[in-house]
């Protein structure tokens, strides 16, 4: 208390004097020193006024200091100035970044520099950041070891852009075009993106997923989405591979033709091996294929083999299809194991024999050539065509169910609704079911002498058409496809119908050793008599000829016995009238 009252008295003797508390030599106008500043005691120090808010002083002036004892809105416990520029209560340790937050403003208050100078981020003492009117870069030893060799780059995570030099590159994930390489217009976002072999050049590849494009050392113009996408490329360039593990086992490429440039890859596990102008859409399209040039649009389409040139669309379409090359598959399951070249398949389960082989064989129509083993050239339009044709070349099929009866014939043709084949070199058209064939003219059969040799007239004629023998007959046609095996074939009716019965015809020509065209026998056990009645026009031209001839030896014959009645009747006429002359002659006499 004394030192108080020496205190209180002194101000006003001493005036601008010096004021010293527990010190002699006082160095300011207010020098309060520790009572002993090696052991402080209790009472060492100043208190100034504690507040417990700011709301009770009516009138602060500017430079008005206060202790807060407890949390006050956002304000914490500690000293405070007034500050009449703010127009309010600051901290006295500054207006500094709390770690719960600040009330700021956003003109005044912000980390940066108020001048041209870059702004810094360190972590132990080690680059992680950096503001620059070229890159900017946020995570420990980001673009750390080559920031003046790198421009417009941006980077963010650990090592991000670590050793890469370039220009308009970016880089975010962890590890991130880390390595020493050089290039422009490379974007990676993703852990070890685009984390290449050290010494390598990029150009405007773009890599989007975990590892992606992931040992790239020299390549331009690539797309990686996906983790592992393109992960083991080390040089091509215009690939795009979306989706996880994408051509993910491409070694190499470039401009030369070497496995990896012109790719497209989308979905996950596609396209993981070599190639060039590949495209795959969907997952394991082209996974384990190796050709060049291929299209691929599907589940499991082209996901084994290798070839070029080859189209595939739908669920396993082509997926097994070895080495086949210029083949078109559209269609779920379509030459799904069937190898060559130049074969088409359209439609589901087409031409997709376990171990078929062949070549420019085209299939359109669910199950068309579904069991074609080994053949070639072989057409099916339809559903079902030629599906039981196994070994069969150079065939052709149009309509529902053609040429599904079971046998391996070659340059045949069904066309129709169940048309069956049962020979070689046959053409059928319709099935049982049909009721009429034709069009409006007759059909053209050639007859060009010039393509005509050995040219005999020995065509029987009257004998052998005297030997046929007209009938009317049911026709069953349930009877006939149940024979020829086409098991699509129904429930035909009968119908009633007029000509001949081929085997009568055969016998009948056979009898009189006459090589007839105009009976179809079988070729085999399966097959089945025809007739060809338009060529039964020839036989019966000849036996008009015949008759013709037999008629004018009859005229003839008939003439002379015509003239010599008439001399017969000229001499009997003479003779009654000679008798005539006599007899009267004789009556005059008498008188």
């Amino acid at each position: 208390m004394k030192l108080f009252y020496l205190f209180a008295l002194g101000l006003p003797i001493l005036g601008q004097a010096q004021v010293g508390i527990n010190t002699t030599a006082p160095a300011a106008t207010l020098d309060i020193s520790a009572s002993n500043p090696a052991t402080p005691n209790g009472t060492d120090g100043i208190l100034i006024p504690r507040v417990t808010q700011f709301g009770y002083i009516p009138t602060p002036t500017y430079g008005q200091m206060v202790f807060l004892t407890t949390q006050y809105l956002n304000d914490s416990p500690g000293f405070y100035y007034y500050d009449n520029s703010y127009n309010g209560w600051l901290p006295v340790a500054g207006r500094v970044w709390k770690m719960a937050g600040n009330v700021v403003n956003a003109t005044t208050d912000f980390i940066g520099s108020t001048n041209l100078a870059d702004v810094y981020f360190k972590r132990d003492n080690t680059a992680s950041g950096v503001i620059s009117d070229s890159n900017t870069s946020f995570g420990y030893k980001t673009i750390s070891n080559t920031f003046y060799s790198t421009t417009f780059g941006t980077a963010f995570g650990t090592s991000a852009m670590q050793a890469f030099s370039g220009n308009d590159n970016t880089a975010v994930g962890y590890f991130c075009m880390s390595s020493f390489s050089f290039g422009s217009g490379n974007t990676a976002v993703g852990s070890r993106v685009l984390n290449n072999v050290p010494g390598g050049w990029l150009q405007n590849n773009s890599a989007l997923g975990f590892q992606a494009l992931n040992k790239l050392n020299n390549g331009e113009n690539n797309i990686a989405v996906g983790r592992n996408a393109l992960g083991n490329m080390q040089s091509g360039a215009d690939n795009v591979a979306i989706g996880a593990m994408a051509m993910d086992n491409y070694l190499s490429g470039n401009i030369t033709a070497q496995p990896g440039d012109n790719n497209t890859a989308v979905g996950s596990y596609v396209m993981r091996n070599g190639g060039n102008g590949n495209s795959a859409f969907g997952t394991f399209a082209m996974e384990q294929s190796t050709g060049n040039k291929n299209t691929a649009v599907g589940l499991d389409a082209l996901q084994v083999g290798s070839g070029d040139e080859n189209v595939a669309v739908g669920f396993e379409a082509l997926r097994y299809r070895a080495q086949s090359s210029q083949c078109v598959a559209v269609g779920k399951s379509a030459l799904v194991h069937f190898s060559g070249m130049n074969n088409t398949a359209v439609g589901a389960n087409t031409l997709n024999s376990a171990s078929g082989v062949g070549i420019s064989n085209s299939a359109f129509g669910a199950l068309s050539l579904s069991d074609l083993a080994n053949a070639d050239g072989n057409t099916a339009i339809g559903y079902n065509t030629m599906s039981q044709n196994q070994y069969g070349a150079f065939n052709t099929a149009l309509g529902a169910n053609a040429f599904s009866t079971v046998g391996n014939f070659n340059y045949s043709t069904a066309i129709g609704e169940n048309s069956s084949i049962t020979a070689n070199n046959q053409m059928r058209f319709g099935s049982a079911t049909v009721t009429s064939i034709g069009g409006i003219v007759g059909w053209t059969t050639l007859s060009d002498a010039r393509f005509k040799s050995d040219i005999r007239q020995d065509v029987s004629g009257l004998a052998f058409i005297q030997k046929l023998r007209p009938v009317t007959y049911d026709l069953d046609g349930k009877a006939y496809s149940d024979f020829v095996g086409n098991k699509n074939g129904g429930n035909c009716a009968s119908t009633r119908e007029s000509g001949f019965i081929a085997q009568e015809v055969e016998a009948a020509a056979k009898s009189l050793n006459f090589t007839f065209s105009g009976v179809d026998a079988p070729k085999n056990a399966s097959d089945t008599y025809g007739l060809r009645y338009g060529q039964f026009v020839v036989p019966l031209v000849k036996a008009v000829q015949e008759q013709q001839q037999i008629i004018e030896k009859q005229q003839l014959e008939i003439a002379t016995l015509k003239a010599n009645l008439e001399q017969s009747q000229s001499v009997q006429t003479n003779i009654l009238k000679r008798l005539d002359n006599l007899e009267n002659r004789t009556l005059l006499s008498k008188n």
